[in-house]
């Protein structure tokens, strides 16, 4: 009887240990989609067009509390991506379709914040659908409208999407390509914010 005991108490203790009961029950796993994290940062065309990083990275001031924020372009999901950012104050820019580079305009609208221009890889490729974006009362506005610039597939450097918009003299000013011209020169058009 005093073994039927000693079995009978191991029984019991065994069954109030969490472990015990927890190796019988499912387990809740959390799932967290990774986000591709390289950064764009070569100054030169790279050798295979697969090597072209997912996620872009600038900083600013775009929420205007006089510190530096980090833009991250994020490849969100299948050919989708959004752009976050490193304070929690800031909300995300929408989710758009197609690779996106992001550029730092400084204040295009004089309201003490910078000012972040996206140029979108269209669906067709070889061009980008840019647009500018203000961040104002705790949301994203486009300031800008929204224009074709096409690459016809060959490389843009960051500074040379830097330099294709340009504030002289008060007056916003874009460079976009000459289609008709053999040499796709670049033409110099006033742009209005909105």
């Amino acid at each position: 009887m005093n073994k039927c005991l000693i079995v009978l108490v191991f029984f019991a203790l065994s069954c109030n240990d969490p472990e015990e009961r927890n190796r019988h029950q499912p387990t809740k796993v959390a799932v967290q989609a990774k986000a591709d994290t390289g950064l764009m940062t070569m100054p030169a065309p790279p050798q295979l067009t697969e090597k072209i990083p997912d996620t872009l990275r600038i900083e600013g001031d775009f929420n205007g509390d006089h510190q530096v924020d980090v833009a991250y372009a994020v490849l969100y999901r299948g050919d989708k991506y959004i752009v976050r950012f490193s304070s929690d104050s800031i909300r995300p820019l929408p989710v758009s379709e197609g690779r996106i580079r992001l550029v730092n305009e400084h204040d295009l609208n004089n309201d003490g914040r910078d000012d972040l221009t996206i140029f979108q890889e269209s669906r067709h490729r070889c061009s980008y659908n840019v647009s500018t974006w203000s961040y104002m009362r705790g949301r994203w506005r486009r300031i800008t409208k929204t224009w074709v610039l096409p690459y016809f597939c060959d490389y843009i450097s960051d500074e040379e999407l830097q330099d294709r918009i340009v504030l002289e003299d008060g007056t916003l000013y874009y460079y976009e390509a000459d289609v008709k011209d053999e040499n796709f020169s670049l033409v110099k058009k006033e742009m209005y914010l909105r």
